[in-house]
């Protein structure tokens, strides 16, 4: 008869531990009950619009401080051009905190898309593209061997305040050049660096004082280099 009693009571114990439980529950998850009412966003700008983030935040602000659906924001937040990464937390009792970061583009790639500070390549429309990038051409294969040859070059001319804004790898591997101001590099495919260093070395005592009427300068011989004026 005890343990019937017993059993009986540990029976009930359960179920209203049960009923307490799904009551708590039902508290937290209650949309009226902790409600988020402030909403804080630390973004640039630069590319994003206010109005559309803002928009698409109030609209998938559904559910209170415990209940809400970060990944969905974090989702729809990344479907706006030019969001690149986004970070959302909660502040107690009832913020959210949430931080765009925006694309660094580095380079114009094939006219068709950006390059990112990350080296990967990001589309979107050319009426959007930033218009003081240099512009990078060649096989999506050579990306990363295009980006290497950019920097080299780009820190090598960098002495002489020469700026690159345009750099090709075509098919058979010949690197061509176009510099700010107008002037314009044949490489070739071997040898490139060094071929770049007979230019910097040319550059001060024979280029420089004539550059607003040089067009092209060919290094793709073995112990010289052509010079074509405009």
């Amino acid at each position: 008869m005890r343990n019937k009693i017993k059993i009986a009571l540990i029976a009930l114990l359960i179920v209203l531990s049960l009923f307490f439980l799904i009551k708590i529950r039902n508290f937290f998850v209650n949309p009226n009950n902790f409600t988020i009412t402030n909403v804080q966003i630390i973004a640039t700008y630069s590319h994003i619009s206010p109005n559309d983030l803002k928009t698409r935040i109030v609209n998938d602000i559904n559910g209170n401080f415990f209940t809400i659906d970060n990944k969905k924001i974090m989702h729809n937040i990344l479907q706006i051009p030019w969001a690149y990464a986004v970070n959302i937390r909660k502040k107690w009792p009832d913020t959210l905190i949430i931080t765009v970061q925006e694309q660094q583009p580095i380079a114009v790639w094939n006219d068709s898309g950006l390059i990112n500070i990350n080296n990967k390549i990001f589309d979107y429309k050319v009426k959007t593209f930033p218009g003081n990038l240099p512009h990078l051409y060649g096989n999506i294969a050579k990306l990363q061997e295009i980006l290497i040859f950019y920097k080299s070059f780009s820190n090598m001319l960098l002495a002489d305040n020469l700026v690159i804004n345009r750099l090709v790898l075509d098919n058979d591997n010949n690197w061509r050049l176009g510099l700010v101001g107008g002037i314009k590099l044949k490489l070739g495919s071997t040898q490139v660096l060094q071929k770049m260093q007979t230019f910097i070395k040319a550059y001060p005592k024979i280029i420089k004082d004539h550059r607003d009427t040089l067009s092209e300068v060919d290094l793709r011989y073995s112990n010289g280099m052509a010079v074509r004026w405009k």
